[in-house]
Order: structure tokens, then sequence, then C-alpha cells
């Protein structure tokens, strides 16, 4: 079966993810305290993680605003 390439829904996701992921990591963070940047829950923040089309603007703001991630990142999420 041929390698299918991924559709630009499924590459934005991946790299939302992985820049939450960034985040937690590089600034040795778990999953309660980066729910808690984000003004969310712990259930909420999973659910975002699983599904980061869900994730809204004032969230990302917040992780670009308190210097978790990069303005110059959100562009590929876009």
């Amino acid at each position: 079966m041929p390698k299918l390439s991924k559709s630009k829904s499924e590459q934005q996701d991946a790299i939302a993810r992985g820049l939450l992921k960034g985040a937690q990591g590089q600034y040795d963070l778990n999953v309660k305290q980066l729910a808690a940047v984000l003004g969310c829950s712990e259930r909420t923040y999973r659910n975002r993680y699983n599904s980061p089309e869900t994730l809204t603007l004032r969230e990302l703001r917040r992780l670009v605003h308190k210097g978790y991630i990069k303005r110059e990142e959100i562009i590929n999420i876009v």
C-alpha cells in the first residue's frame, strides 16, 4: 500500500501538538501546570491536545505572551 501524505489539517494538528509538547518539555511543566497557563482545566487541556483545532486564540495568545512559544511558530499552524 502506498504511503499517503498527511492532509493540511493533519499537518497543522501535528505542529500544534508539537508546540504544546515542546513548551511542556522545555519548561519542565506537567499537564496541570500547562493547563493553568492556558487558563483551563486538565481535562480541557487534554481535549485541546487531542483535538488541536479546538485551541482558542486566547489560549494561544497566553502561550505567546508568557513566552512559552514564539509568535513565528504560530504562523505554521495557520
